[in-house]
C-alpha cells in the first residue's frame, strides 16, 4: 500500500493503469500514435483526451447511433478521430477550433486517418460558429463534445443545448481541475467558468446530469455527461399545439351548447307558433313573437327567419337555411313540415302542435337514454385520460424514460399507432353508447 500511494502521489501508478488499459482493452492503431506525435511535432499543448477516454467518446457515439455530432475544441484532432470512426453511415463530426495552426495538423491527421470525409471543421471562435450552425438551421446534434476554454463553458452548454434534441448527449470535459472545483471563492475564471457550467447543468430543466472524477495520464480530473430530456422547440410545439386546438375546441364547445339550448327550446316554439296561428297570426306574425318572447339561440333564430321572409327570401328557402345553420333531426322534421304545408297546404297549426310533440317525446327519451349511458361514457372518458395521465406521471417520476419515443424513428411510430388505436377505441365506445333516434 506504502509503494502504491507514492505511486498515486506523482501519477505514476494512474499513468501504469492507463497505459494497461489501452494495451489490454483498446485495439491497437497507429494513426492515433501518429496523431498526437504530429501534435507535439506542430508545437500543441499535449492535452488531448487519453486513449481511454477517446475510446469512450468512440463508445458513446456507437451506442446511441449519432449521425450528428458536434465537437467544441479541436486540438490535433485527437478525440475527433475517435468519434469520427464511430459515426453511423451518413453521419458528419462539426469540430471547431479558433488557431488556424491547430486547424492546419488537425486537418491533416484527419486525412492521415481516412476521416476527412466525414470531419467539419469550422475555424474561427466557437461562439461565433456555433452562431452560424444556428442560423444554417440545419439537423440537431445527436452528442455534443466540450473540451475548450473553459471559462466560456457555460455559454458552450447553453448553444449546444439549442442545437440538441431530446436524447441527445452532452459530454464536457476537465471539469474537476484538480479539486479546484470546490473554491468558490476562486479568482482563476477557468475554474470559475467550470463551476457556472456544473451549476448550470443542475439547474436547467431540460437536462439530466452527472460528473465522474478521473485519475489517469491526465492527472486528476473529470467529466460531466448530460442528457437532454426536454427541448424549448417541444415547449414551442406544445403551446402551438394548444393555441390551434384550444380556439376551435372552444368554438366547438360554444356551437354544442348552443344548439342544445335551441333544441330544447324548440317545442316550447312551436306550440307558442301554434297558438298564434290559431289566434289568427299569420306565419311570418308568429315568428315574429316567437322572437319577442323566446329568449337565447331560439329568438335569434326566430329573428333571423323573419328578416328573410322580409328581404324576399321564400319560406321554403327561409327554413332551409335554418335547417343548414341547425342540422339536428327535430329541425329537419319542422323544416320539412313547413316546406309540405307551404306546398299543399293544410292545418300549419295543428301540424306544428304534433311535431312538437314528437320533439319533446324524442327529447325525453334522450334524457333517458343519457342516463343509462352515463358509466358508458364516463368509462371512455377515463380510458381516454389513462395514457395522457400515465405520460405526465411517468415524466415527472422519471424525466428521461419516454425520451426514446420523442428522439427515436422506431418512438414516433409507436407515438403514432398508440394514437391511431386510442381515436380507434374512443370512436368504438362512443357508437357503443350513442343510441340514435
Amino acid at each position: 500500500m506504502g509503494i502504491g500511494y507514492e505511486w498515486c502521489m506523482d501519477g505514476t501508478l494512474w499513468t501504469d493503469v492507463d497505459r494497461f488499459i489501452s494495451d489490454t482493452l483498446l485495439p491497437h492503431d497507429p494513426v492515433f500514435a501518429e496523431t498526437l506525435r504530429a501534435g507535439e511535432e506542430g508545437g500543441l499543448p499535449p492535452i488531448s483526451v487519453s486513449a481511454p477516454q477517446g475510446m469512450l467518446l468512440h463508445l458513446l457515439v456507437r451506442a446511441i447511433g449519432a449521425r450528428r455530432v458536434l465537437e467544441i475544441g479541436t486540438l490535433a484532432g485527437y478525440s475527433t478521430i475517435w468519434m469520427a470512426r464511430a459515426i453511423a453511415d451518413g453521419g458528419t463530426v462539426v469540430t471547431l477550433e479558433l488557431d488556424p495552426h491547430h486547424a492546419e495538423v488537425a486537418t491533416q491527421n484527419f486525412v492521415r486517418a481516412g476521416v476527412d470525409h466525414v470531419v467539419d471543421l469550422r475555424l474561427g471562435p466557437a461562439l461565433d460558429s456555433l452562431a452560424a450552425i444556428e442560423n444554417e438551421g440545419g439537423d440537431p446534434f445527436d452528442l455534443v463534445f466540450v473540451d475548450a476554454d473553459k471559462k466560456t463553458y457555460p455559454e458552450y452548454v447553453r448553444r449546444a443545448l439549442a442545437l440538441s434534441r431530446v436524447g441527445s448527449l452532452l459530454v464536457i470535459d476537465n471539469v474537476v481541475r484538480e479539486g479546484e472545483v470546490l473554491d468558490s471563492t476562486t479568482q482563476d475564471p477557468d475554474v470559475a467558468g467550470t463551476r457556472r457550467m456544473l451549476e448550470l447543468l443542475g439547474e436547467e430543466p431540460r437536462l439530466l446530469a452527472t460528473a465522474i472524477q478521473t485519475v489517469g495520464s491526465k492527472g486528476y480530473d473529470g467529466f460531466a455527461v448530460a442528457l437532454v430530456v426536454w427541448h424549448s422547440s417541444m415547449k414551442a410545439g406544445f403551446v402551438a399545439m394548444c393555441l390551434l386546438v384550444l380556439p376551435v375546441c372552444f368554438v366547438n364547445l360554444r356551437i354544442a351548447k348552443r344548439r342544445r339550448e335551441f333544441e330544447r327550446r324548440l317545442p316550447e316554439a312551436l306550440e307558442l307558433m301554434a297558438s298564434a296561428l290559431r289566434s289568427g297570426y299569420t306565419f311570418s306574425r308568429a315568428l315574429q313573437l316567437v322572437a319577442k318572447e323566446m329568449p337565447g339561440p331560439m329568438g335569434d333564430e326566430a329573428q333571423r327567419f323573419t328578416d328573410e321572409l322580409l328581404v324576399g327570401v321564400s319560406v321554403e328557402e327561409a327554413v332551409e337555411r335554418l335547417a343548414e345553420r341547425q342540422p339536428t333531426y327535430d329541425v329537419k322534421l319542422f323544416a320539412a313540415a313547413v316546406q309540405i304545408n307551404s306546398r299543399v297546404g293544410g292545418n300549419l297549426a295543428e301540424i306544428l302542435l304534433k311535431t312538437a310533440g314528437m320533439v319533446r317525446q324524442r327529447f325525453q327519451i334522450q334524457s333517458e337514454i343519457r342516463a343509462l349511458t352515463a358509466e358508458g361514457r364516463l368509462s371512455a372518458g377515463v380510458l381516454a385520460a389513462i395514457p395522457v395521465f400515465m405520460a405526465v406521471v411517468i415524466n415527472a417520476i422519471s424525466p428521461g424514460y419516454l425520451a426514446p419515443l420523442l428522439s427515436e424513428r422506431v418512438g414516433h411510430f409507436m407515438i403514432l399507432a398508440g394514437f391511431f388505436l386510442w381515436t380507434s377505441g374512443l370512436y368504438m365506445i362512443k357508437k357503443l353508447v350513442t343510441v340514435d333516434l
